[in-house]
């Protein structure tokens, strides 16, 4: 059994020509998670300062996605031993919820007591669209939540994109800047400028 993870992206969405291949490809169960902020606070016990001390010390820039996770995130910081305890508890408690919501998707028991139609995996997008042009990528939220949960991520491509069919026609409004930030850059760049750039699906499973 597989489920499509739905409800999780009102941060930033999914936009064709990958929203496309989600209502085509995905027949499973939709699961719908909910709709919590991504927790960053656990992740960097430093801050970031190794990260960008490192890049420093290389005399490259930082990239839009380092600075999205690591500088430009308000919810890193150098922590105490105290905050970090609270972080962690925090965490514990996300990773607990979401085992529950996991567990509820079981439809009945076997008769010797085993669970019987519990999804078995979670097919979701890698990101908001195809695979970024380099240097332009600045968002994490769709694959960070199975870091913090430590669930695995298997990510392969579904398929490539179709510049007669995979352009963007309706007209959108973003909800916020980060989704903005995302929808420029495929008005930008579109169906041509991502000619046969991969659309890239995760499945993802508990360990």
């Amino acid at each position: 059994m597989a489920a499509s993870l739905q409800g999780a992206e009102g941060i930033v969405p999914a936009f064709r020509p990958l929203s496309t291949s989600l209502q085509v490809d995905l027949t499973g169960t939709k699961l719908r998670f909910l709709n919590e902020q991504h927790q960053a606070k656990p992740c960097f016990c430093d801050g970031g300062a190794e990260e960008i001390a490192a890049a420093a010390e290389s005399g490259e820039p930082i990239l839009n996605l380092t600075k999205d996770i690591i500088t430009e995130n308000a919810h890193v910081k150098e922590h105490t031993i105290t905050s970090m305890q609270q972080a962690i508890e925090q965490r514990d408690e996300y990773r607990t919820e979401h085992f529950k919501l996991w567990n509820w998707t079981v439809t009945a028991m076997s008769h010797n007591g085993e669970p019987e139609g519990m999804m078995n995996v979670i097919l979701c997008p890698v990101g908001p669209g195809v695979a970024s042009t380099l240097g332009t990528a600045k968002w994490w939220g769709h694959t960070s939540p199975w870091n913090l949960l430590h669930y695995p991520a298997l990510i392969f491509s579904l398929e490539q994109v179709d510049v007669e069919n995979g352009g963007q026609t309706e007209e959108y409004t973003s909800m916020n800047e980060k989704e903005k930030f995302n929808w420029d850059l495929w008005e930008e760049f579109d169906a041509e400028g991502s000619k046969d750039a991969p659309i890239r699906m995760q499945l993802v499973d508990r360990r």
